[in-house]
This record gives structure tokens, sequence and C-alpha cells, in this order.
């Protein structure tokens, strides 16, 4: 469907689309102009019926006034002679259908003669008229036996001059000799129903109705075949020879003449623009070709040096081949330094704290060589675990920092590391404390990784807090969350709040006024966190200056993958 509307010329679009429209309006104009007539033609029925039925209840009116005259002679006898206003109206009615297609008849729901009885279209009017709402007309445009017609009932209520034939007693004979019905003043007395023939009001609509369709089709017609030649001639015909110029310029024919184009508006606008688009294509046409040789020659330049730089590219590519195997080489040679130095410089070093020991036992030592030897141990510590800080965090980055998992008891790691920093303590005079809870259970972890975890963190509170000071450890068990909480608290020199989030780095340490004559390494604190978090963990730190720290960390019982054994990192 859309192909072939893409297929229509612009002239059968345009005429088609107007067609459509008029088509449409003059449904439109149909329908609403046979409602009208219909509304119109029933109007006047309307008119003709209530007429008619007013002419009718004047006939009736006037015999109800003149029936003493009629039933009396001129001596004053009175001799009903049998007419009344029924009779009469019903009698006129006869009468005028017996001359006319117009059918007037009067009825009732009891009726005193069979031929009054009401049809299925009376019976509805009389119950309407009955029902209380006050209506007293009913009307309809309907089919009569096969016959269009307007059918009208009015409603005919009950006089006084009427109640001596139905009024009360019921049952009581009248002067016509039928029994009384018992009714009241404004009562339903009956209803006069007329019938009008509509066929030729139909007959009249439907010859306007074709006139006018008559009308507007040579309409229709005469605009489609005007629209149509206008819009060959102003526009169809125009744009098919501008069709074929640019067919002609597709082909490489530029050199197109448009002035037997003759266009208005628009659409000379447009030829005029194409002309010179036309001619400026040509002049551009015209040094193309030497435009394309000067960009070839230019693009086979640059080909040449894109090959220089794909050549300096393969040079680098291998110069970093080269520097990756030198940097593995690197790498093992560090691995290498590593190994020597974790044997050669951890051993001596424990050897030295092992003969301190001995020489702390010896002979009776005087208050001078105590002093010596206490300053002696603690710097051997403090040397001890820095390089032990360096060494850890070096096989960590290099990918040897695989755990060694056990059962652990952490009351046994709390008692090593208490004794082992006591001569750290005892320098300056500060009292350390230990704590575990009796349901800290037994965990799964590497022993001389959390040992080393713990000793950092009493050595750094140690050493930040003044003589006589106070470091306190603790040990309890979250059991809801299966996590065992180790905490060191000390009452030293604290930290600020902006330096706490850098406190875990790596070569870290808060260069300020409190801080700047502590030394360290900076790597301590760092691997704390390493190691926690390889256990599954997490640290933590709380401070306030001036008032002290509390370092600590949280593990799990039993962290994920973590059993008995070596586990990589």
């Amino acid at each position: 469907m859309g192909e072939r509307l893409r297929r229509l010329r612009i002239g059968t679009l345009f005429v088609l689309v107007l067609l459509s429209v008029i088509l449409v309006a003059l449904v439109c104009y149909v329908a609403f102009s046979s409602q009208q007539h219909s509304q119109q033609a029933e109007s006047q029925l309307l008119a003709q019926a209530q007429a008619f039925t007013k002419e009718m209840d004047a006939v009736w009116q006037f015999f109800d006034v003149n029936q003493d005259t009629i039933n009396y002679d001129e001596e004053g006898n009175f001799e009903f002679k049998g007419l009344y206003c029924s009779i009469v109206g019903k009698g006129v009615g006869a009468i005028f259908s017996a001359g006319s297609d117009y059918t007037v008849r009067y009825t009732n729901v009891e009726v005193r003669n069979k031929f009054d009885r009401p049809d299925e279209f009376e019976s509805a009017a009389l119950a309407a008229f009955a029902d209380g709402s006050g209506t007293t007309e009913y009307y309809e445009m309907t089919v009569y036996e096969g016959k269009p017609v307007f059918r009208y009932v009015s409603a005919i209520p009950l006089k006084k001059s009427c109640l001596q034939c139905h009024g009360e007693p019921k049952g009581e004979l009248d002067i016509t000799g039928y029994p009384k019905e018992g009714l009241k003043e404004g009562d339903l007395a009956g209803a006069i129903s007329i019938i009008i023939p509509a066929g030729s009001y139909i007959e009249d609509q439907q010859q306007t109705l074709f006139v006018t369709v008559c009308f507007f089709a040579i309409l229709i017609a005469l605009i489609a075949v005007t629209m149509f030649a206008v819009i060959s001639r102003v526009v169809t015909k125009p744009l098919e020879k501008l069709a074929l110029a640019a067919t002609d310029m597709s082909d490489g024919k530029l050199d197109v003449s448009l002035d037997s184009i003759r266009a208005q508006g628009e659409i000379g606008d447009l030829t005029m623009r194409f002309a010179s688009m036309a001619r400026q294509l040509e002049e551009a046409y015209t040094g193309l070709e030497e435009k394309v040789a000067d960009k070839t020659e230019e693009i086979q330049h640059a080909n040449k040096i894109l090959e220089q730089q794909r050549k300096q590219l393969e040079l680098s590519n291998e110069l970093l081949q080269q520097a990756n195997k030198q940097l593995v080489i690197d790498n093992q040679y560090k691995d290498d330094f590593l190994a020597v130095m974790s044997h050669e410089l951890r051993t001596p070093l424990t050897a030295i704290l092992t003969f301190i020991e001995v020489l702390e036992h010896e002979r009776p030592k005087s208050a001078k060589e105590k002093d010596a030897l206490r300053e002696l141990k603690s710097n051997t510590v403090v040397l001890l675990n820095m390089i032990n800080d360096t060494l850890e965090m070096a096989a960590i980055q290099s990918g040897h920092g695989g755990l060694v998992v056990d059962e652990i008891d952490l009351m046994d790691i709390v008692n090593y590391v208490h004794d082992s920093v006591s001569s750290l303590a005892n320098r300056k005079n500060i009292a350390v404390r230990s704590s575990v809870d009796r349901n800290v259970p037994i965990i799964m972890g590497d022993w001389e990784r959390l040992r080393h975890v713990l000793e950092n963190l009493l050595t750094n509170a140690i050493k930040f807090t003044d003589e006589g000071g106070e470091v306190d450890i603790s040990v309890s068990f979250d059991e809801q969350g299966e996590m065992v909480i180790v905490r060191v608290r000390d009452s030293g020199i604290g930290i600020k709040s902006e330096d706490l989030p850098r406190v875990f780095e790596r070569f870290t340490q808060i260069e300020n006024s409190t801080t700047r004559g502590y030394n360290g390494s900076g790597l301590g604190l760092s691997v704390v966190k390493e190691i926690v978090e390889m256990h599954g963990g997490s640290v933590f730190v709380k401070s306030e200056p001036g008032v002290g720290s509390e370092f600590g960390f949280s593990i799990p019982v039993v962290a994920e993958g973590c059993e008995r054994g070596s586990i990589d990192e």
C-alpha cells in the first residue's frame, strides 16, 4: 500500500485527497440534512395532528353545549334523539377518514364498542397518559399497514358535562343504555388517535437529497478536473522536467538546461536553485581531476609516514618485550634478595636479642648496665619489627604472602606479644594490661601473621604513649556475627579526625608537631590491614587528640575457604 502511494503522481494524489475530503463532507452533510428534514417533517405532521385534534375537540364541545337544543322541543318536552358528543365525534372522524388518507378514531382502555379497542401503539399511549407523569400527547414516525405514517394520540380528560354518562354511580345505566364507569371530573376519558400518511414527506426528502447529491457530484467532478489540470501545469510537469535533469546529472551530464521549465512560486524558486546548483557542480567538477591527483599524492605520502610509524611501533614493541623480560629478571632478583634478607637480617637480630636476654640473667649489674641492656634490647626489637614489616609487605605484594592456617588460641598470642614488648613498655614505665573474654573460641588462622598484627598494634601504642601512660589489650567475641574483635587502647597523643582515613596507608606518618619526633617506616599499620583482610576481617580506629587512640580489628572465627593448611593470597 505504501509503495503504491509512493508511485502516485502528485496531481493524482492531491485530487484523491481533495475528493476524499469533499466526499466525507458530503456524507456528513447528507446525514445532517436527512436528520433535519426528518425533524422538520415530524414537526409539520405534529402541527397538523394537533390542529385536527383541536377541530375535533371543537365539534365535540359544540354538540355537548347543544344537547338540550337537540333533545327538547319547542314546548319543552324532552326526547332523546340518540345524538350525543361521542357519536358525533366518531361519526365526523369516520366521514373525514373515508374522504382522505387520514385515519381518525377514538379509543380507551375500556370501550363500549369493540371497534374502539386500542392497538399496540394506542395501548402504549394510554399507559403513558395514566402513569401520573402528566403526559397528554404521544406520537412517533412509524410504519402502519406497510406504509410510513405519523401516529398521534391525544388524551381526552373527563369534563363535567360527561359525568351524566360516565360518572357515578358505577354500573348504573346512562341515557344511552350503557352502564356508567364511575369516573370523576379530570379522569382519563379516552384518547383521539390520528394516523397521517408520511409517504409524500419522505419522497420530498429523498428527492431533495438526490438533488443535493447530484449537485455535489457535478461540483466534485468540476473541482477534480480543474485541480488536476492546474496541478499538472503548475506542479507536475515542472517537477518531471526537474527529475529528468536530475537523472542527467546523476549520469554525469552536468550541462543541463532548465530554460524550458515554466513555473511560478515555490516550484519556480526550486527550479532557479536547482539550476544554480547544476552550474556550481559543473564548475566544481572542472578541476576535480587535478584535486583528486593532488589528494592521491598526499595519501601516498601519508601512507609512507604511516609505514615509518609502523616500523617504529614494531621497534618499540621489541624494546618493551625486552624491558618486560628484564623486569621479570629484576623481580626474581628482588625475590631472591628478600629471601636472603629474611634470613640474613632476622637471624642476627634474633641472636642479638637472645644474647641480651642471657646477659640480663647473668651476674648482678649496675643500674647503668641495666639501662644499657634495656636500651639495646628495645632498639633491637624496634629494628627487628621494622625489618619484619618491610619483608612482610614485600612478600604480600610479590604474591608470596599465603596464609599457614591452623587452630589458634588468641590467649597464647596475647601472652606472647605482651612478653615480647615488655622491654619497650618498661623503658617508658608504661603499664600494659591484657584481657581475653572467656567465651572467645578457638579460631582458624595464621598464628605468626596474627602475632605480627597484634605486635605492630601494641608497639605502635607504646611508641605514641608518654612515660607513665597505659596500654590495654582486650579480646571479645561477637556471637551474632561470629567475629572475634581485638582492641588495643592507649593514653597517647591521639590523632586528629582529618588524619584518621590515612593511618592505614603505606609509608604514612602523620607529620605534625606532636608526631614528628617518632621514628618508624610507616608500614606497620599497612601490614596490619593487609594481614587482617587476608583473614577476611577488617580494621578500625578511634582517636581523640590528647586523650588517646583505639586501634583494632575483627576477623571471623572461620573465614571462607580458610581450612587447616597453606592458603595462597
